[in-house]
């Protein structure tokens, strides 16, 4: 969860079309775009800094960052063998 210090909350979820594509516009995301997610009354802000794709084969490898608090979210990348991870560092809770 976001309140985890030093934690890497991972979300997953559809690109594409459709009314559970959630993320179908995570390819869009480049660095130092802020993402915000809200828990228990708590703003979490973060900031991109890594982005990277990874071949889709069932199973991935995370890079690992010590000492960050980390958000980190994966998606297929539409018309490709391909998923699509992008990694943001906490920055701010609000």
């Amino acid at each position: 969860m976001p309140d985890v210090k030093d934690g890497n909350l991972i979300l997953v979820a559809h690109s594409g079309t459709g009314k559970i594509a959630y993320f179908k516009n995570l390819d869009k995301l480049k660095n130092n775009d802020e993402i915000f997610i809200y828990y228990n009354n708590l703003k979490y802000i973060y900031r991109v800094f890594d982005i990277y794709d990874v071949e889709k084969t069932g199973t991935i490898k995370l890079k690992i960052y010590a000492n960050k608090t980390i958000l980190t979210m994966i998606t297929c990348r539409v018309n490709t063998n391909n998923q699509i991870i992008v990694v943001s560092e906490l920055i701010k809770i609000q």
